[in-house]
């Protein structure tokens, strides 16, 4: 959830990084239990997802808006899980 953090490391650090994403990308695809094409794709749409809703949400004052925008990301994560 550092992505910014990361973002302005070393080479070395944005590859742990990278590798670290394409694993939990590629764990998401397999818990999405289907062999469609396009889920590579749906599950690192679904990583980023999941980890930019928590980073932004991090940054809000608001505790309403955390759980608003927390709530839509769950909607949207629900859906891109479905779409088959």
């Amino acid at each position: 959830f550092m992505v910014t953090d990361v973002a302005n490391h070393e080479p070395e650090v944005r590859e742990t990084y990278t590798q670290i994403f394409k694993s939990f990308s590629h764990r998401l695809a397999t818990l999405m239990a289907t062999d469609d094409a396009d889920t590579p794709q749906r599950a690192q749409a679904l990583a980023a997802l999941l980890i930019g809703g928590v980073a932004v949400c991090r940054a809000f004052s608001e505790p309403k808006l955390v759980d608003e925008v927390l709530a839509a990301c769950q909607t949207m994560a629900a859906a891109v899980v479905k779409a088959e």
